[in-house]
């Protein structure tokens, strides 16, 4: 599959330069717990993506949210020693 940092290069015409993600927890609504089949008021994750461009002007925001059960979040670091 193609990757969806190409697929929004390629909607726009435009490089992507750098993404601010944005991850928060949130309560569902009625609305989005109806949508996602999950509970009214469950724990879930929002996340909102800015893409920039080399110049820093954001062209495309995503918005996504999952609830609590179906997201999680990785990361590892190394520390450099100079």
């Amino acid at each position: 599959g193609e990757l969806v940092s190409s697929l929004i290069e390629s909607r726009f015409g435009r490089a992507i330069s750098r993404i601010r993600q944005e991850i928060k927890g949130v309560c569902l609504s009625k609305p989005m717990a109806t949508e996602l089949k999950a509970d009214v008021g469950g724990a879930a994750l929002k996340v909102i993506r800015r893409y920039l461009d080399a110049s820093e002007d954001v062209f495309e925001i995503s918005v996504s949210t999952h609830p609590a059960d179906r997201f999680t979040f990785a990361m590892e670091m190394s520390r450099s020693r100079a």
